[in-house]
């Protein structure tokens, strides 16, 4: 049963996983443009 369980938590996260290792880097990449653009804005300023 421990195993079985262990198995199905594992499939559950496994998708979950996959989508963090394609969304996060997403993520950082716009946040960093935003702060990019946001230190061109205070240099016009």
């Amino acid at each position: 049963d421990a195993s079985r369980t262990s198995q199905s938590i594992e499939s559950g996260f496994a998708p979950k996983a996959t989508v963090k290792a394609k969304v996060l880097p997403r993520l950082y990449e716009r946040l960093r443009e935003e702060k990019a653009m946001e230190d061109e804005d205070g240099d016009e300023a």
